[in-house]
């Protein structure tokens, strides 16, 4: 961890083990992306966090959107990398891969199911959202319908949308990023690159 991030690792919740990944074994029942939703929140109270840039990408997206809606005076900015709300669909549960993994198997299946949400419960709250946000697409090769995150950016008050590309992370952004800029503002993070992977099979 960087600097302070002792400060952080003694707020977080100790589920297990591991404190960059809690282990969940058995709270795998429960609404998982609502638990991460809460370890995440629990930070911000613990240590008093305001006016951060939070960042998501995929299900770290998804967590990020529930962040800014429960706590918007704590979120100066939001930037999510391709990734709606969950929304109806069928997902097949990806098989496990050989050998030993760096997070705990028995969320992936758990929290394939929860992102098929046929209700879309979470999407009535998106207007809720007050921080300017920043929502990146995935291009055409993404797993997620590009479609949604133009219902997102409609929903949300105050988002541009910037549709992505293949080549982007090689290009300088297509969009102004000037009004997603602070003085030094913190920085929240949420990529798990293995377990993004099992999940966008």
């Amino acid at each position: 961890m960087g600097r302070g991030g002792s400060a952080v690792r003694d707020a977080v919740p100790d589920r297990g083990a591991r404190p960059a990944w809690p282990r969940r074994e058995h709270l795998a029942g429960d609404v998982l992306v609502h638990l991460m939703r809460d370890d995440v929140l629990g930070v911000l109270v613990a240590l008093d966090l305001q006016d951060l840039v939070l960042v998501g990408h995929s299900m770290g997206g998804t967590v990020a959107y529930l962040v800014a809606q429960a706590q918007p005076g704590r979120i100066a900015r939001l930037v999510v990398e391709d990734a709606p709300p969950p929304f109806p669909r069928e997902r097949p549960v990806p098989a496990r891969p050989a050998g030993e993994l760096p997070f705990d198997w028995v969320v992936v299946p758990a929290i394939v199911d929860e992102v098929n949400d046929p209700s879309l419960r979470w999407w009535k709250h998106l207007p809720e959202i007050t921080a300017p946000t920043l929502l990146v697409g995935g291009g055409p090769t993404s797993h997620v319908p590009q479609d949604l995150l133009v219902d997102v950016a409609r929903a949300v008050p105050d988002c541009t949308l910037d549709p992505g590309d293949p080549l982007r992370r090689t290009r300088r952004p297509r969009v102004p990023a000037r009004r997603f800029r602070g003085d030094r503002p913190q920085l929240a993070r949420n990529r798990p690159r293995r377990l993004r992977a099992c999940l966008s099979q």
